[in-house]
């Protein structure tokens, strides 16, 4: 089997076997966008977003019953969402049920800026797909890109870089909902959040229905480095290749104009739960049935919302909910919009029938399409854990699934929880191949707020750290956000220790200076530099208040004129512990005296 290793982020060829690939078939290559993986082609399904929008959820049947529906917890609305789909196909098997060689893997860094999965791409992938790939019955094919989101973004990133290397292996280049011209959805979570609990507290009323779709699709509008080099006004929109320097690859671009990711019901009893069941005498106990009924003027979301309030990129009919149309267009390339939104591209059968018709294949000859997880993974379920309303001053308990197919063992790491609404103990285990692990989860309701948090897992398995989503909300009304939110982790300045020269048998001295602004009281320890070590600093244990800070003093004192590295841990009862301060230093002679610090 073609499946390489971590390094190369489980690299995938299907078919494995070279034999069986086709010279008359395409070799397509997938690229997916900020915060994915080789999931995304195959398992698209696994981000649960797969909302069904063309169909009502079925009627709600309960029997047997003494008396009809009369308690209050039963005669008021119960809201939910829109059930999931089950007929999603994929990318990945649409194209071999196709015939093509599909080349599939998971970047690095998958919410890190681009240069992190385009070093990747440059040193690992593309000498492996050319020296490994395109070689016996396939020597001299080029091979078709096919990217979602970011993807494209990479792909002509590496074209800029390498646009005469680009144009020996590559013959076509096709994005999905790609922000070309940037995007502004990292701005836009904020303000989803605040428009749509204005609809839910005037439409729906307070319940788990609002905090359940906010913490899904407003997931998706993060603030991590990645998207945040999405704006339009970053530098890395002037380092990308365009059509014109690279005229011997086709570029083909598509963008979505639907936002509708869910749509909302209650859910009534119907007149006959109220009757009893005379047809079944002399056991006349009352059947009961609930029937969902679309909510008027919060349905679907999110174009429920005001085109005021929201960009473009949520706009129905200008963007797909992360990228606006206008923006995903590419200049010198054919452009079409589809009615999905961002998620859907990676299912939509009218996209799999376009594009299928561009590689010369009609999906009408597509033989049966398998798709499923891969065998190969570390798989969290469910990535985001939706506690619901719970009463003020009490607690609601989820249990997160952890489950290893990588082919081996695999170490996973969770810190204890910090203080706060979210609870869970500390994981330090060996989980074997094929088997899984349960963690308990809980929140304890302190006020009517919504909140969040992400939790960061670690583990020896590729992709790591897992990034997990929180929420919960006290039961009652939506309170007014705050302006900004409150850091959830501390603040270190500097973030890198410069020593700069210092004369061997001399020392220097600098202050790190850690404060907490995240509105609670952090403890932080420090472990005692190790005796013997060109850096030192004392032990430190010790709880720093919001709102202050606390000084550690590291001394330099050089050995030799070489220059010295060295890591300061700062472990803390936040999610982002343990955090690492780089120290730098050099003896004397070639080295810039660094500013004051």
């Amino acid at each position: 089997m073609t499946i390489l290793g971590r390094e190369h982020g489980f690299l995938e060829v299907e078919p494995h076997d070279p034999a069986d690939r086709r010279v008359d078939r395409e070799v397509v290559m997938l690229l997916h966008g900020l915060g994915g993986s080789k999931d995304d082609w195959r398992f698209p399904a696994w981000r649960d977003y797969h909302w069904d929008l063309a169909h009502d959820p079925p009627d709600r049947e309960s029997d047997n019953h003494l008396t009809p529906p009369l308690l209050p917890s039963e005669l008021l609305p119960d809201f939910g969402l829109s059930p999931m789909r089950t007929d999603v196909r994929c990318w990945s098997g649409v194209l071999k049920a196709l015939g093509h060689t599909v080349i599939n893997y998971s970047q690095d860094g998958p919410q890190d800026t681009v240069a992190v999965p385009l070093a990747q791409f440059e040193r690992r992938t593309v000498p492996f797909v050319r020296n490994e790939v395109l070689t016996g019955r396939l020597a001299g094919k080029r091979v078709v890109l096919l990217c979602h989101s970011r993807g494209g973004i990479l792909a002509r990133a590496y074209l800029h870089h390498h646009p005469d290397e680009g144009s020996e292996w590559i013959s076509r280049l096709i994005t999905l909902c790609s922000p070309h011209q940037g995007t502004l959805a990292p701005h836009a979570r904020q303000r989803l959040v605040d428009a749509a609990a204005v609809i839910g507290s005037a439409v729906l009323g307070p319940g788990p229905l609002l905090v359940a779709f906010i913490s899904r699709v407003a997931g998706w509008l993060d603030e991590s480095d990645g998207a945040v080099q999405l704006l339009p006004s970053d530098p890395i929109f002037g380092e990308l290749a365009s059509p014109a320097d690279v005229p011997d690859i086709d570029v083909r671009t598509f963008a979505g104009t639907s936002v509708r990711y869910t749509r909302v019901y209650n859910w009534q009893y119907t007149p006959g739960s109220y009757v009893p069941n005379w047809s079944d005498f002399p056991d006349i106990r009352f059947d009961w049935t609930q029937v969902p009924i679309e909510v008027p003027f919060a349905s679907p979301m999110l174009d429920a919302l005001p085109d005021v309030v929201v960009d473009d990129e949520q706009d129905n009919g200008e963007g797909d909910g992360l990228v606006a149309d206008v923006r995903a267009r590419l200049p010198g390339a054919p452009h079409e919009s589809f009615p999905v939104n961002h998620a859907e591209a990676l299912w939509d059968e009218e996209l799999f029938a376009r594009v299928a018709r561009l590689v010369g294949t009609p999906l009408s000859g597509a033989g049966s399409v398998e798709c499923g997880r891969p065998q190969v993974g570390l798989s969290i379920e469910p990535s985001a854990v939706t506690f619901g309303s719970v009463a003020v001053g009490e607690s609601a308990s989820r249990t997160v699934r952890i489950k290893n197919t990588t082919g081996g063992p695999v170490t996973v790491r969770l810190p204890a929880s910090p203080p706060g609404v979210f609870e869970w103990a500390a994981v330090d285990t060996e989980i074997p191949d094929g088997e899984s692990i349960t963690i308990p989860m809980r929140f304890h309701a302190v006020d009517r707020a919504i909140r969040t948090e992400t939790v960061r897992i670690t583990s020896t398995a590729a992709g790591s750290p897992h990034t997990m989503q929180l929420a919960g909300k006290g039961i009652g009304g939506f309170p007014t956000p705050p302006e900004e939110p409150l850091p959830t982790r501390l603040a270190f300045d500097p973030t890198l220790l410069n020593f700069g020269p210092v004369a061997v048998g001399g020392q220097a001295t600098r202050q790190l200076r850690i404060r907490n602004d995240t509105g609670r009281s952090v403890r932080i320890t420090i472990d005692a530099s190790t005796q013997g070590s060109v850096f030192q600093w004392p032990a430190l244990d010790t709880s720093i208040a919001t709102g202050t800070e606390r000084q550690v003093s590291v001394t330099f004192r050089p050995k030799t004129n070489a220059i010295a590295t060295g890591t300061l841990v700062v472990t803390s009862t936040t999610a982002a512990s343990p955090e690492l301060i780089n120290l730098i230093g050099k003896g004397p002679g070639g080295f810039p005296t660094p500013a004051g610090n």
